[in-house]
């Protein structure tokens, strides 16, 4: 994951990052090295991604641990 935004309001996240990659909000919300949105909606992604993919690990960088720190919390384990 190269970009991760815990937010309530992942449109404006999405319209916001999409624009600064060239793309527009729909996109970066789909892109699969991105994630976006509140803790709930995150640990969702990630568990369809399992059950789709059967990815079950992800590797994030540093400066995105505390944001994703309540998300993988609440997948440790699971």
């Amino acid at each position: 994951i190269f970009i991760a935004a815990v937010t309530d309001h992942p449109e404006g996240a999405a319209y916001g990052i999409g624009k600064h990659l060239g793309l527009t909000a729909e996109q970066a919300l789909d892109c699969s090295h991105i994630l976006i949105g509140s803790v709930e909606q995150i640990v969702e992604k990630l568990q369809e991604r399992r059950e789709q993919c059967g990815v079950s690990s992800i590797e994030i960088t540093e400066t995105h641990v505390e944001a994703l720190a309540p998300v993988i919390a609440r997948l440790a384990g699971k």
